[in-house]
C-alpha cells in the first residue's frame, strides 16, 4: 500500500523513506508469522510480475524490489537465529517431553 502511494513527481528522499518503512514493516511481519509473511512475499512477487507486464509504472517495480531487499536485510538476524536455534529448541523440547514421560511433574522441571 505504501509503495502504491508513491508518485512519479515525489522526491528521491520521499521514495527512499517510504521504501524503507515498507521494508521494515515487511520484516516485522516475519516475526509475527513466518508462513503468512512467506505467502505475502509470493503474492508480492506475482504483483511485481503483473506490474512488469502492464508496463505503466516500471519505477514501482524497482521500488518494490528495493522493499524486498530492505526487508531481507532487516529480517536477516531473525532468520539466521531461526536457522541456528532450531536444533537447540528441539533438543530442549525433547528433554522436556522425556522428563514428563518419566512421571515427573512440571514443577520439578521448572525448579
Amino acid at each position: 500500500m505504501l509503495v502504491q502511494s508513491i508518485e512519479a513527481n515525489n522526491s528521491l528522499r520521499e521514495k527512499i523513506s517510504v521504501t524503507v518503512i515498507a521494508g521494515l514493516a515487511f520484516a516485522s511481519a516475519l516475526g509475527l508469522s513466518v508462513w503468512v509473511t512467506l505467502l505475502f512475499a509470493v503474492f508480492w512477487a506475482i504483483w511485481m510480475l503483473v506490474k512488469f507486464f502492464d508496463k505503466k509504472n516500471l519505477q514501482q517495480i524497482g521500488l518494490m524490489a528495493l522493499v524486498g531487499v530492505v526487508a531481507l536485510l532487516a529480517a536477516a538476524p531473525f532468520m539466521l537465529d531461526l536457522m541456528q536455534g532450531g536444533e537447540a529448541v528441539l533438543h530442549h523440547l525433547q528433554r522436556y517431553l522425556c522428563h514428563l514421560s518419566s512421571g515427573n511433574s512440571i514443577q520439578s522441571w521448572v525448579l
